[in-house]
């Protein structure tokens, strides 16, 4: 409300029309986190939780405080109190109103609901962590089925050299579709570039908010001195007659001044930096949409090959490759910018400054903000180097790694039949094993 009051013609008007701009906004984050979340399948209950979390309960910590303390205020609450009252004229923030906007009513009931509840919560929050940990457990285990049938089978074929023959084949396609491959890889490159320097030019432009610094105003009785020139004559004293004498009075004036609050500005700061980290840290991990190479990558090797060939072994193909493009992952980012904040406590003392001092006030919130964007400049440089260093990394090492993966696919086999009963026999088992726990999974 402090930031868009004025939009409004009374609290009538605000109150409503803040909390459903809000909850537009709650909902349209929710709305791309869970889309961001499409990749993380195991994690699909949080997404759940979060989209029947809304609507949001919208709180003032501030205005329960004032509702509850009475005069017993700070010097910091009483200031708020007087910006409060000065919003909209002939009204006042009572009490009642206080509470109102404050709005604690709501969240102790849902406090209430939960200790009364507690247990079927914590029951259910306990049933949905082992559903996604049972999700995962039947992944792996089928990764493992997986693989053990495929060498499995190739023990049973037993034929080294047509294996060694298809692999050579497999490979020979493999490095004649590289650069396709490499194509895939510097597409995403480029998208990660503009992703961020987009990032980079949104938090630009969010900067200039934050190096604004709001002015109010305000009144005060100001004391000062007048003098005036009176008789000192008496009558009964004539020697005095004609003299006079200066008398001074003090008296008061209400004088107008322009004041800025120092909290406000150092708040402004703090929500600028949370901000400014979750923001980064979100645009590196959205920077490369790792599904979706990961989906052009197995795309570009199922064109280089016919499944339906007889005698092809799509297994051969496949999970090398799903070996391979699990190897694939981004970095992340930690922002510490939190000394910059302190800064600004540090060059003032009070709580409001006047008059040349508002101006100082905003030189170094604009200096502080132009020191803040330069390290997330820096940071982005960096997140940006790292992220395509490592795809260039990856994009070098994919098909050597996978024709590596492949290869060890014939040495397994060529150590596998010097003792084949025997791991035939350990084969069965490792099978039968996982069968049981996928069984007892209920997968």
């Amino acid at each position: 409300m402090l930031d868009e009051y004025h939009n409004y013609s009374s609290i009538q008007q605000a109150l409503p029309a803040i909390t459903q701009k809000l909850n537009n906004v709650a909902t349209q984050n929710v709305k791309a986190v869970c889309q961001q979340g499409q990749d993380h399948e195991h994690e699909s209950y949080i997404f759940v939780a979060l989209n029947k979390a809304l609507p949001p309960i919208f709180i003032s910590s501030r205005c329960f405080d004032l509702a509850t303390k009475g005069e017993q205020l700070s010097e910091e609450e009483r200031h708020t109190l007087n910006n409060l009252n000065g919003m909209f004229p002939g009204f006042e923030f009572s009490e009642p109103v206080l509470n109102a906007v404050a709005n604690f009513k709501p969240v102790r009931e849902k406090l209430d609901e939960v200790r009364q509840n507690k247990e079927s919560i914590l029951s259910g929050r306990l049933d949905e962590i082992i559903r996604g940990a049972r999700r995962e457990q039947v992944r792996i285990l089928r990764d493992i089925q997986n693989d053990i049938s495929h060498r499995r089978k190739m023990l049973v074929e037993g034929d080294l050299e047509a294996m060694s023959a298809q692999q050579q084949s497999i490979i020979d396609r493999l490095k004649r579709g590289e650069q396709r491959i490499v194509h895939a890889f510097e597409q995403q490159m480029q998208v990660a570039r503009n992703k961020m320097a987009e990032t980079l030019n949104d938090l630009k432009r969010f900067s200039l908010d934050a190096k604004r610094v709001e002015t109010q105003s305000g009144s005060r009785q100001e004391a000062y001195e007048v003098s005036r020139t009176v008789s000192a004559s008496t009558w009964y004293k004539p020697w005095s007659w004609g003299s006079t004498r200066t008398v001074y009075s003090t008296e008061y004036r209400t004088v107008s001044y322009s004041y800025a609050n120092v909290q406000d500005a150092v708040d402004k700061l703090e929500l600028f930096v949370f901000e400014t980290e979750k923001q980064l840290n979100t645009s590196v991990i959205n920077a490369v949409n790792l599904k979706q190479l990961k989906e052009a990558i197995k795309g570009i090797i199922r064109d280089m090959f016919d499944f339906s060939e007889e005698g092809f072994d799509p297994q051969a193909v496949m999970m090398p490759l799903e070996s391979a493009l699990g190897r694939l992952t981004m970095p992340t980012i930690d922002l510490d910018l939190d000394r910059h904040i302190d800064t600004v406590r540090q060059q003032f003392t009070s709580t409001e400054v006047e008059n040349d001092d508002i101006d100082r006030l905003r030189q170094e919130q604009g200096r502080i903000v132009g020191v803040l964007v330069n390290e997330m400049a820096a940071e982005v440089d960096t997140s940006v180097a790292e992220i395509l260093g490592r795809l260039s990394v990856e994009k070098d090492q994919f098909i050597p790694e996978l024709t590596q993966d492949l290869n060890a696919q014939v040495e397994q086999l060529s150590q596998d039949l010097q003792d084949s009963e025997q791991k035939m026999t350990e084969y069965n088992q490792v099978l039968e094993l996982v069968s049981e726990d996928l069984e007892k999974l209920g997968a």
